[in-house]
């Protein structure tokens, strides 16, 4: 029996699994290696696990796990708890409120996409993205032919999109959907004014296309009011694909996600979730959580992230302040920092990581090519001292890639 092989799975990758191993779209969070570990770690938008409610959640599973065996069963529906939560978590918008059969419960906002992916997009469709978009990366692998939106402090520039429509119309192109991240933006930190979202919506209708609006952090404000979703806005309950999660108000580990849209819509996304149905017990797990916590929980969690981010900005301030400038959030768990033009991007990177710092490059979010002079900072995970030596650290690398 041979004991050697010349085997070489590159060569047997897809062309989109080798593109995504030979760059830093999937790199998991916190690599590192043996020579430069990762101690202070800002790139993932981790969950404070200060705020992980472990006592009343090992009562919540012993409860269900007392009352519920169809919790260990296989559940194609999803689980009507866990919708009803979703549709709690929604009222605060108005208007257009989810039934049930509006809402298909998912692995995650991050599956809702993949879903999405995958009933939408053929290769060389036109979808629309910001020009600084989280998924600037992976819906490449899906091979559309994406236009990039600009941006100002209050959402996708309206002129440039119609414009770009209008372009679009000439040629008998209609794009397949418009991803927005409006509330708290990722990675941008900004969110879009109800014109705008109004402004959008009305273009929505006129060019025939949809709008996928995905929120993690809506509920993570720390000032002002609850500004309406796209989805509440949409008088026709046509135009928008609504996602959400608990992964930043409860917990990632749960893996619990949904997917707001048209019943049709919704059918569609079902054809390709082929996973024996969104854990059922993680459903009921959290569903028992939230039906009486959902709201004082989620302050808990605000008020967690509400300190982290004045820490980071002090920190900041400090540490960074004579090279770089920032946006200043209002809620959400994300810096958008632009270094000043002196500063070596690449060199500023290597050095963060002979620190044991990460953080994610504006690159990567870069729906156009760009993204250069910009970094995202989470400030969700760490804790005060880290985050103080952390950006410390960072300070360090930014001045010697100045040099």
């Amino acid at each position: 029996m041979t004991t050697t092989s010349n085997l070489k799975h590159t060569q047997l990758f897809s062309d989109a699994a080798n593109e995504r191993v030979n760059t830093l779209g999937q790199r998991r969070w916190g690599g590192g290696s043996a020579t430069m570990p990762i101690k202070y770690t800002f790139e993932g938008g981790f969950p404070d696990p200060s705020t992980f409610p472990m006592e009343a959640l090992s009562d919540v599973t012993r409860r269900v796990l007392m009352t519920d065996r169809t919790a260990l069963n296989y559940d194609f529906v999803g689980y009507g708890g866990m919708r009803k939560v979703v549709i709690e978590l929604e009222r605060p918008h108005g208007g257009n409120a989810p039934k049930d059969e509006n809402i298909l419960i998912t692995a995650g906002a991050s599956q809702a996409l993949q879903l999405v992916y995958s009933a939408f997009i053929n290769p060389d469709d036109t979808v629309l993205l910001e020009e600084s978009s989280y998924i600037a990366q992976q819906i490449r692998m899906w091979k559309p032919n994406v236009t990039v939106v600009p941006m100002d402090d209050d959402g996708a520039c309206v002129d440039e999109l119609r414009q770009t429509l209008e372009s679009l119309a000439s040629k008998n192109i209609t794009p397949k959907f418009f991803y927005v991240v409006a509330d708290f933006n990722n990675p941008l930190g900004m969110s879009y004014s109800l014109e705008r979202r109004k402004q959008i919506l009305d273009l929505a209708y006129e060019f025939g296309f949809m709008i996928v609006e995905d929120d993690p952090y809506g509920r993570i404000r720390f000032k002002g009011e609850y500004v309406p979703s796209f989805y509440s806005l949409d008088s026709t309950g046509q135009h928008v694909i609504r996602l959400g999660t608990v992964s930043k108000i409860l917990g990632a580990g749960m893996r619990i996600g949904w997917a707001i849209a048209a019943p049709d819509v919704l059918n569609a996304l079902r054809q390709f979730k082929q996973d024996g149905g969104t854990n059922p017990f993680a459903q009921r797990v959290t569903a028992e959580f939230l039906k009486d916590n959902l709201w004082s929980h989620i302050k808990v969690v605000t008020e967690s992230y509400h300190r982290k981010r004045d820490w980071m900005l002090d920190a900041m301030t400090r540490h960074c302040g004579d090279l770089s400038s920032w946006n200043v959030p209002d809620g959400g768990i994300f810096l958008w920092v632009r270094t000043h033009d002196d500063v070596d991007d690449a060199k500023m990177l290597q050095r963060a990581l002979e620190e044991g710092v990460a953080y994610r490059p504006g690159f990567a979010f870069s729906s156009n090519g760009g993204g250069k002079k910009f970094l995202r900072l989470a400030y969700s995970f760490q804790d005060q001292d880290s985050i103080e030596e952390g950006i410390k650290r960072l300070g360090r690398a930014m001045h010697s890639a100045a040099d």
